[in-house]
């Protein structure tokens, strides 16, 4: 009886609190990149691999953040499912067309990253406060 109890306290804890929706996320980039907008079309190119330059000439260098706010980021941004995402860089890189973006696994590492290099797009989940950081959010448009 005692497992029983502790499977469901367990189970209880790692529940989301009623209704609670996942976090959105925001697209930044490094501060020096050209826009402030994109359409949802130019920022699925740039992680596609089809948009390899931002207007200056300088190199697009999209990098993905995993775990769920990559999940959130392909669904809404790209209208995709990560599945589907990684079956398009697989036949990418195995016929020798594209090399995928660079992942991370914290939200620090990803700011650090996008901060530090020119040409840098990434996306952190909107409850992160982005004040302090040497990044420029973008504006994503239909």
């Amino acid at each position: 009886m005692n497992t029983f109890c502790l499977s469901t306290f367990v189970l209880f804890v790692m529940l989301p609190v009623g209704g609670e929706e996942p976090p959105q996320v925001v697209i930044v980039a490094h501060p020096q990149v050209p826009v402030d907008t994109l359409t949802t079309a130019e920022l699925k190119n740039m992680y596609m691999g089809k948009r390899l330059h931002w207007n200056n000439q300088v190199p697009v260098k999209p990098i993905n953040l995993t775990g769920s706010p990559h999940e959130i980021f392909l669904r809404r941004f790209l209208d995709q499912s990560p599945r589907h995402y990684a079956s398009f860089w697989t036949r990418m890189i195995f016929s020798g067309l594209g090399v995928p973006p660079q992942s991370v696994y914290q939200q620090r590492v990803a700011l650090m990253y996008i901060a530090r290099t020119p040409g840098a797009i990434g996306y952190v989940t909107s409850d992160r406060d982005l004040k302090d950081q040497k990044v420029k959010i973008i504006e994503i448009h239909p």
